[in-house]
């Protein structure tokens, strides 16, 4: 995109710039990981000396973590025996074992606020490590879920670097900093710093097995790719893992060699190379938009206007992590190339934290407060039910949590018609609003239907027995075939027509997401009372026949039970009466 023509001095200060960068970047990628760790060590062992450390949980272990003099925002509020966090930026690359030792000694001193954890090693047996960033780590409760992944090409280092910024940043402002509280206490951020530490260290862009990994995933465009899990490298496995276990809402992954914010999807299937718009094209154009408009110089690019891309306009490519995410995770994901020399010069690493810092803490922000978010229980149990969201028009469904039935469906601002489903339960529709920064908050309780009724979307069916075409053409794993609307040959989709077309032609109103005009009358009472809230007023209102049926069969039950008990005690009357010892009566 070219620049007004009121700035020329910008433009060409930031093409000077650019030009710095890449001699720079050329200059380091013939040289070690520890170029230029020498020199700093030499610079700070004359004026404050190595400091040690020994993490929790590894006796006699020590790690020398020597700092750049750039400081950071100290927190004045972390008393009461929380040791400080370190306060400056390391002027070059850690290699593995000194990732390990930063982040145990990041719990340590953090521990009010972090954990870590492994998800499973490398081919060569390194640990992958996860550092989980949210007030008190060990609290179970329902909280937005964002992960940051660096490292998942091994010559492309920037990004597990500005991780470990961000990390300790973090710790080093929490609760002074408006956005470090707004991310530490409002959500769950997990790091995942090196990917493939594999690769970094021997300094190759696949892993050991020469195997490049954000080409190693199950793709939704060719399924022939898509073999048993056992036949993957053990990095890809561990993440298919980690981000299935959790119920992660959004991702970016970190990468180099340009500088552009890129969005599903990634890949054609006809493997050319132009537009390929997703059911959430809107949603993933404002989070790449988020990060390149908070960089000082990303959203000015010449070659991406905007400073966001379409992944399979500018290079397609197949068995990516990102089209993963979002087809099977229900977790939506954007890449991040953070600088146009894949191996920046270590002396530009303070320089590249400052410009990223702004970025990465606004696409965490934003995307927190992004869409439709919830609960979803059951009207008669209370319990939390993994109900799947529908957007009309969108043919993309995200799916609650389990564990709470919580969720977070990503959508720009606007006006929008949500359907929830579950198996057992009527399906519940309402109209809302998302406005800018602002989530919109439900509260949704589904009644349940006896017997069981087969409204619920198939996401929840056999995946094997696809209802309709997809539009991708492809196997019915995808989750916006699970849950989509009737098809164009008539063919059911996930949320089942009851009803008969009028006339024989149209489409039929679902009766399922319509109440019945008795009880629209009763709700409209209920609500004009202030008895129940807007989205408890659809579903609190009468069970219905079969309901009335199943407790009168509860009543009969239980007066058939009274009278048994009434008839035993007047014969045991009747037989102490007539002088019948005690023994005897214990056995009538």
């Amino acid at each position: 995109m070219a620049l007004p023509e009121s700035r020329p001095q910008l433009a060409r200060g930031v093409g000077a710039l650019r030009v710095l960068h890449v001699v720079l970047g050329a200059l380091v990628l013939s040289t070690p990981a520890r170029w230029g760790r020498a020199d700093a060590q030499q610079q700070h062992a004359g004026e404050q000396g190595v400091q040690q450390h020994t993490p929790a949980n590894t006796p006699g272990s020590v790690s020398p973590q020597p700092w750049s003099s750039i400081p950071q925002q100290q927190n004045p509020q972390h008393q009461g025996g929380v040791q400080q966090p370190q306060r400056e930026v390391q002027r070059w690359y850690l290699d593995n074992s000194e990732l390990e030792s930063f982040l145990r000694g990041y719990v340590d001193r953090c521990s009010h606020m972090a954990r870590l954890y492994s998800i499973g090693r490398s081919v060569l047996g390194v640990p992958l490590w996860v550092l989980l960033i949210t007030l008190n780590p060990g609290d179970k409760r329902p909280r937005f879920t964002f992960k940051y992944i660096g490292g998942v090409h091994g010559d492309e280092p920037l990004g597990r670097q500005l991780l470990l910024y961000l990390a300790d940043w973090l710790c080093a402002n929490y609760p002074a900093h408006p956005a470090a509280r707004e991310i530490v206490e409002g959500m769950e951020l997990h790091v995942l710093p090196a990917m493939n530490p594999d690769g970094f260290a021997l300094h190759t862009r696949e892993n050991a097995n020469r195997i490049d990994l954000n080409r190693a995933f199950p793709d939704p465009w060719f399924p022939a790719m898509n073999a048993a899990e056992a036949g993957r490298q053990a990095e890809v496995r561990a993440v298919m893992r980690w981000t299935q276990r959790h119920h992660f809402s959004a991702s970016a992954s970190l990468h180099g060699g340009a500088l552009v914010a890129s969005y599903a999807w990634d890949g054609t299937k006809d493997k050319g190379t132009h537009y390929a718009a997703s059911p959430d094209d809107a949603t993933f154009r404002l989070m790449a938009s988020t990060y390149a408009s908070s960089h000082p110089t990303m959203g000015l690019s010449r070659d991406f206007p905007g400073g966001i891309t379409n992944g399979a306009s500018w290079y397609p490519l197949y068995g990516g992590m990102q089209d993963w995410n979002y087809v099977v995770a229900h977790c939506m994901e954007i890449t991040l190339e953070l600088h146009i020399a894949k191996w920046p010069a270590p002396i530009l690493l303070p320089q590249l934290w400052e410009e990223h810092r702004p970025a990465m803490l606004a696409l965490l922000t934003t995307t927190a407060k992004m869409g439709v978010q919830g609960t979803v229980l059951s009207a008669a149990t209370s319990a939390p039910l993994p109900a799947a969201i529908i957007v009309h028009g969108i043919e993309y469904n995200v799916v609650a949590s389990k564990r709470f039935g919580d969720f977070y469906r990503l959508l720009p601002p606007g006006n929008y018609t949500v359907t929830v489903c579950h198996p057992a339960h009527i399906n519940h529709t309402t109209n809302v609003t998302v406005l800018p920064n602002q989530p919109t908050l439900l509260r949704i309780l589904l009644r349940p239907t006896f017997p069981p009724s087969n409204s619920a979307p198939s996401i929840f069916q056999t995946r094997s027995a696809p209802r309709s075409p997809h539009p991708l053409g492809l196997s019915a794993w995808l989750p916006w075939h699970w849950g989509s609307r009737v098809g164009a040959d008539g063919g059911e989709g996930g949320v089942r027509r009851r009803g008969r077309q009028a006339g024989g032609a149209g489409p039929a109103e679902d009766p399922s997401l319509v109440l019945p005009a008795r009880q629209q009358a009763a709700a409209a009472a209920a609500a004009a009372a202030g008895v129940l809230s807007s989205e408890e007023v659809m579903w609190a209102v009468g069970m219905g026949s079969s309901a009335a049926l199943a407790a009168a069969v509860l009543a009969v039950l239980l007066l058939a039970a009274l009278l048994m008990m009434v008839g035993q005690r007047r014969r045991r009357l009747m037989y102490l009466h007539r002088g019948v010892p005690l023994r005897v009566l214990s056995k009538v």
